[in-house]
């Protein structure tokens, strides 16, 4: 499918770094496949390893480490494959996260790798994904709104109140905008340099 040129990002021409990035769904098999082989990866590096080291340092009731991998790995697999893909990258390592009970929260992972995803989808399709900053601009709302299920979940599982889960969530929230602007941008500009995702 050819892509228009027009207004992204607010810059009048500006391509969209994605060839597919105009589309809400990708059904082929190299964006299908794409979206298992993510979610693989995301499971090894945070259900295999960093929840547990997360949870071992923060009780689980926050993840500074996965958070920001997670938030990469959702933010180019929605980029460049759109859903399907972003939901079977995020829905591979929940559910592993929960089968294994990586973290007592592992559960809520399945609501936020549902929600996620959509939301990269739906803000990268009218910026061009160009520049650093817009990379910011998309996690913003992707982590706010689809982080917030852990609130409940930290809240009841670990019966605290309302303000401590809230106050766990911004640490994760924070990390994770931190390490995803800088390693989404890097790692998107190298994808679409590449072509692979083609």
């Amino acid at each position: 499918m050819s892509v228009k040129t027009g207004t992204l990002g607010g810059v009048v021409g500006e391509q969209p770094l994605s060839r597919h990035q105009l589309n809400i769904f990708r059904f082929d098999a190299k964006a299908l496949v794409a979206g298992v082989i993510l979610g693989v990866v995301m499971t090894i590096i945070n259900a295999g390893i960093l929840e547990r080291v997360d949870t071992a340092l923060t009780g689980g009731t926050w993840f500074p480490l996965a958070g920001g991998t997670h938030a990469t790995l959702s933010v180019i697999s929605g980029l460049f494959f759109r859903l399907p893909a972003g939901w079977i990258t995020g829905e591979t390592n929940a559910l592993f996260a929960v089968i294994t009970g990586s973290t007592p929260v592992s559960w809520a992972f399945l609501i936020n790798n549902a929600i996620f995803p959509v939301i990269v989808v739906l803000v990268s399709r009218v910026l061009s994904m160009r520049k650093w900053y817009q990379y910011a601009v998309l996690l913003v709302p992707a982590i706010l709104v689809g982080y917030a299920p852990m609130i409940p979940a930290t809240y009841s599982v670990f019966h605290l109140t309302w303000g401590l889960a809230f106050q766990f969530q911004l640490l994760t929230d924070g990390a994770a905008f931190l390490i995803a602007t800088v390693l989404s941008y890097l790692i998107a500009q190298a994808i679409a340099r590449s072509r692979v995702a083609d």
